[in-house]
């Protein structure tokens, strides 16, 4: 049976919600404050704003003008991310400010506690990211779209302010490319999975004893057959360099260098003392005899080709783990080497080698980098004092630990092979809980961080060219000739291996707050996501599943309540690793919410029978015998229970079976399920079904082996697990989500496994999916079928986030008639699964109110008054106002016209101009008019008034500035509405040339019956003043006299005006200069004939 009841058979229609972490933390009691947003690692410090900033369509990446070549490599790396998490192509602009809506990058911070690589996030209108430095800036970007990525829309973050920055300068991993090939792809992802989570650093093992995995010119044939290209190199720095992690370059020496023995014999140790290692490889010819001054050359020669290759500030020489020190006494070329150095111990020879190596990679530009281990051979002289010493000592060892370095003044980057090697061949993994919640990482001025070693040695699948797979090392094979040995264990294997501890890791190094468990912190990293970009994402981890552990004891929800605490087993609960006692009768009990529980704990052959109950029902005995003791096992799960809050009671029965020595419960965890379950037999076409078509049989499970049969379930949440069989006989499933691309998954193993994960989806967006799974009808070559087989779907269903709060953008509102203007309404949180709003108008003849969606609306201006606008948030009763006010639209300032009949005069003629007024509302009795005009062109004539009643009482004209003031005569002479004022006559000055100068009303003052003075716009009017024609005036036709010829001319172009196309050829007709040739002119020109 797969439950300790019943094989339940029911589908729970339920539209319910999943107790998760938010995504956000608990808000502040203030509704309008944001909690700080989900980031690993967490925020330094948060000060939250209401609201969210919205990422949209139009929304620009704008690169601060002042420092465009520094931040366009982060800007354009960021704008691909984006693209990627929310599907919008930004626009990269540069600027000196961003626009609401807008993504501003800057390198101008004043916060000098940020350090170098932190950065100052300002989330309102707009976005800015502030640093020191492009990484801090890059950093602030990577909290951007981890806040972005678990946002269903992928468009909102919290308005707030962060303040972000590392405790340690270096976190990193340390990746062992020497005994394992790793793929130019997977250290592409490593990469950026390091940015990601913020760290820094990547040491690259380049070389083992089984391996050198770089390309070389200087020793060609030395590099194994897979490896990498200097091109591969440069590539790999630019990928580096785009995400802010710096490349650690390391090559070992002089052990752990079977390999350069291998190319070279002559390099090894003629005595048989240092032939093999000492440290359990068995690995022949491990260490290169660093006495030879030809093997001093030949490294040279690897350090002079490949430190330059590396941009970084630092090159790692290794420098570990040779034999023992009474291996190196028992060798005679050691011996006499120390001796002929005059050195006092043989393992000085090792620490003068160290130094030397050193030396040359400091010549070479590089600070060196090794491995402690040195100190174990006791040398009587000191490393170098400026070496970067990279300590894996067991913490719990009594090795010499990274702070005793630090305090004897050499900068240490620190690996604890006891806290931080990963070593998946060798089951030798980090324990995260210790790491996340107790290790204390130590804090010293030299103490430059702490990095993850991930070690490829110990995998037992290795096969070798002439087809052999068997253990790396030891009796299977021997020496280097696993050098070019393929490993049947994949990538894949290392990243799970590793992920966790990195991601703990760069939490603990960051140095912000902290997640109260391991698991609290995993399951926000889990909302987080993978890097976006990484060529093969990380398999989700599957959600939906309380950890309660036996040490959290309280009453409340989620808690364990224990009857009675002891001093011993045998009189009542010990809380310890696990929680266990024998006392008859003694009894845990949990409320929780969800739809499944298991109890996990210790089963042995002292332990006994539990009577456990569901909601007060009766109880059934879960047997905890077992003939040895295992550990975190499930003794109790329960059948599938409807969603709601639900008892579990379990009690020392005092019963035991035959087999067992004692009536001991243990209790490690407990385990909530919060999901819904679709049973295989539930079929259909509906939501949360499964429909098949095809040949399937459909039993305890659901199986078939015929290519191209399927299945397809609609389901509403965010994560969908599917269980079942894997099996010999199982083959490969073809999964589609939402007509995406399929993805093959093996569900092939070696015994049968039942109730395995068989798929585990990403985390999707919150709302309605389809999952399709096809027979493909193909295998691996251990399989011996095709078939797949299904037992149940489990769905996690979106998180239900209750509205805290609303509240207006603006508390008040001034418009015109007529006027409109968008408001805003924010729900709290932003990430509140229901943000609908309803808005209402207190006076719609007023104002009224539209919604444009997203919790937005239009207000528009209809009559003089107030009103007030209430927004009201769907649940929770909660509701904000905004105070409108409408105002009648103000009458239109009153204007000035300046005219007049020609817009070109001749000189030495008049010009006449008018002035008057315009939308005049109200009677004006006096009028304060000053204009002015080019003197170098015009002269002032005189001023007289065009409008009856109204009279000039005072001209004053000087150096181009003519002041009129006119009055009325009395009040029945008003001035309103349009009127021509004033017909002012200037004459033109002689000119040599045509010129064009402005005549402008600049300042005009009206003044009212009850001596209110308002303000008239300004006018201007443009003149032309051309020169007076040279010869006789009249000579129209240029015979040097003025006869019944010019009168022709003038005749034929009568009634021409200066519109008239041909108006520069005839205008010389145009006797006064008003712009027309009319009987004027040509009784001018009769004139000049008869003087």
């Amino acid at each position: 049976m797969r439950y300790s009841f019943m094989k339940r058979k029911s589908v729970m229609a339920l539209l319910v919600i999943s107790l998760f972490a938010s995504l956000f933390q608990p808000p502040s009691v203030s509704y309008a404050a944001n909690a700080a947003p989900n980031v690993v690692p967490s925020l330094r410090e948060w000060t939250g704003g209401a609201g969210a900033f919205q990422l949209k369509d139009t929304s620009r990446i704008v690169i601060d003008s002042s420092y465009s070549d520094e931040l366009a490599e982060t800007a354009a790396a960021f704008k691909d991310d984006v693209t990627l998490v929310a599907g919008k192509a930004l626009t990269v602009v540069q600027a000196n400010a961003a626009n609401a809506g807008d993504i501003f990058l800057t390198l101008n911070s004043d916060d000098m506690a940020i350090g170098n690589e932190g950065y100052v996030l300002e989330a309102a209108a707009s976005l800015s990211i502030k640093g020191h430095s492009t990484a801090g800036v890059f950093y602030g970007t990577r909290t951007v779209l981890q806040i972005l990525q678990q946002d269903p829309s992928r468009s909102y973050v919290p308005k707030g302010t962060a303040k972000d920055y590392p405790q340690f300068a270096q976190r990193g991993v340390m990746l062992d490319v020497g005994r394992r090939y790793y793929s130019m792809a997977y250290l592409e992802d490593t990469i950026k999975r390091l940015a990601w989570n913020k760290l820094n650093t990547f040491q690259i093992h380049f070389s083992e004893w089984s391996g050198f995995r770089l390309q070389s010119d200087t020793y060609p044939g030395l590099a194994s057959t897979k490896s990498y290209s200097k091109a591969d190199i440069v590539r790999l720095t630019e990928i580096a360099d785009r995400y802010h992690v710096m490349i650690i370059p390391e090559l070992e020496m002089p052990g752990h260098a079977a390999i350069l023995n291998k190319y070279k014999p002559a390099m090894k140790f003629s005595c048989s003392s240092m032939d093999k290692d000492t440290t359990g490889w068995d690995i022949p010819q491990f260490t290169v005899d660093y006495t030879k001054s030809e093997t001093r050359t030949f490294i040279k020669g690897l350090l002079d080709e490949f430190v330059p290759l590396f941009k970084g500030p630092y090159f790692h020489i290794g420098s570990d783990e040779i034999q023992t020190e009474s291996k190196m006494n028992a060798c005679p070329e050691l011996v006499a080497y120390k001796n002929s150095k005059g050195l006092p111990k043989v393992g000085d020879s090792f620490i003068e080698f160290i130094n030397e190596m050193s030396q040359h990679v400091k010549q070479l530009g590089k600070i060196p980098m090794n491995w402690n281990g040195f100190e174990d051979y006791h040398p009587s002289i000191p490393l170098n004092s400026d070496n970067v010493i990279t300590v894996w000592s067991d913490e719990k060892s009594s090795s010499k630990q990274a702070s005793a370095f630090a305090n004897e003044g050499y900068k240490v980057y620190a690996s604890p092979g006891d806290v931080l090697y990963v070593t998946p061949g060798k089951s030798l993994l980090p324990d995260t809980s210790y790491l996340y919640e107790s290790w204390n990482p130590s804090v010293h001025t030299n103490m430059m961080g702490y990095f993850i070693s991930i070690w490829s040695d110990y995998w037992d699948q290795v096969k070798t060219p002439d087809g052999r797979v068997g253990y790396e090392s030891g009796s299977s094979f021997k020496g280097v000739e696993v050098g070019d040995g393929e490993y049947v264990i994949p990538e894949s294997n290392f990243e799970d291996a590793s992920r966790k501890p990195r991601q703990a890791l760069s939490e603990r190094m960051w140095g912000g707050p902290r997640s109260a468990t391991a698991s609290d912190f995993f399951n926000r990293v889990s909302l987080i996501g993978d890097e976006p970009s990484v060529s093969n994402p990380a398999p989700a981890d599957p959600l939906g599943i309380t950890i309660i552990k036996n040490s959290e004891q309280g009453t409340d929800l989620n808690r364990i309540h224990y009857s009675k605490i002891g001093t011993s087993g045998s009189n009542g609960w010990i809380v310890s690793s696990d929680s266990y006692t024998s006392l008859t009768d003694a009894y845990f009990e949990i409320k929780f919410v969800g739809t499944q529980i298991k109890l996990v704990g210790g089963i042995a052959p002292g332990h006994g029978i539990a009577a456990v109950s569901l909601d007060g029902s009766s109880e059934v005995d879960a047997d905890l015998y077992a003939p040895s003791r295992q550990n975190a096992t499930a003794w109790f799960t329960s059948p599938v229970l409807p969603y709601g809050e639900h008892t579990v009671k379990a009690r020392v029965a005092g019963r035991k079976n035959s087999s067992a020595s004692g009536t001991f419960l243990s209790l490690e965890r407990v385990e909530v399920m919060n999901r819904v379950v679709v049973e295989n037999t539930v079929s259909g076409a509906g939501n949360h079904q499964f429909n098949y078509t095809g040949t399937w049989n459909v039993g305890a499970e659901s199986t078939s082996a015929a290519t191209n049969d399927a299945y397809e379930m609609k389901f509403t949440g965010k994560q969908i697990i599917l269980i079942g069989t894997k099996s010999p006989g199982a083959g490969i499933a073809g999964i589609t989500i939402d007509g995406g691309a399929e993805k093959l998954v093996d569900l092939y193993a070696s015994t049968s496994q039942s109730g395995a994960n068989l798929f585990v989806s990403p985390i999707l967006s919150s709302g309605a999916h389809m999952i399709k799974v096809r027979v493909t009808g193909t295998k691996n070559s251990q399989a011996i079928g095709t078939a797949i087989a299904v037992d149940r779907a489990e769905i996690v269903l979106a998180q239900q986030i209750n509205v805290t709060g609303i509240q207006m953008d603006k508390d008040s509102l001034h418009l015109k008639v007529g006027e409109t203007s968008e408001i805003e309404a924010v729900v709290s949180p932003i990430n509140a699964t229901n943000k609908n709003v309803t808005w209402t108008s207190s006076d719609e003849a007023v104002a009224k109110v539209a919604d444009s969606g997203n919790g937005k609306a239009v207000v528009t201006g209809l009559k003089a008054g107030s009103a007030t606008i209430t927004a009201a948030a769907a649940e929770g009763n909660f509701t904000s106002v905004s105070q409108v006010t409408v105002d009648n639209n103000a009458p239109a300032a009153p204007g000035t016209l300046l005219s007049a009949a020609a817009g070109t005069v001749q000189a030495g003629s008049q010009l006449t101009i008018r002035f008057g007024v315009t939308n005049v509302t109200y009677n004006v009795y006096a009028q304060d008019i000053k204009l002015s005009y080019d003197s170098s062109l015009l002269e002032f004539v005189s001023a007289a008034s065009m409008k009856d009643g109204v009279s000039i009482v005072q001209t004053k004209d000087q150096a181009g500035q003519l002041r009129l003031i006119l009055v009325s005569q009395g009040a029945t002479h008003p001035v309103t509405g349009t009127a021509d004022m004033v017909q002012i006559v200037f004459m033109a000055k002689n000119v040599q040339q045509a010129a064009t100068g402005l005549i402008t009303a600049a300042t005009v003052i009206l003044a009212d019956a009850q001596g209110k003075e308002t303000s008239a716009t300004s006018s201007s009017i443009s003149v032309q003043v051309t020169p007076v024609p040279v010869g006789i005036p009249g000579d129209l036709n240029h015979d040097n006299k003025v006869s019944i010829g010019d009168l022709g001319f003038a005749a034929a172009n009568y009634g021409k005006t200066s519109s008239s196309p041909d108006w520069d050829q005839v205008k010389s007709a145009d006797m006064n200069n008003d712009n027309i040739i009319d009987i004027l002119d040509l009784a001018a020109l009769a004139n000049r004939m008869v003087e």
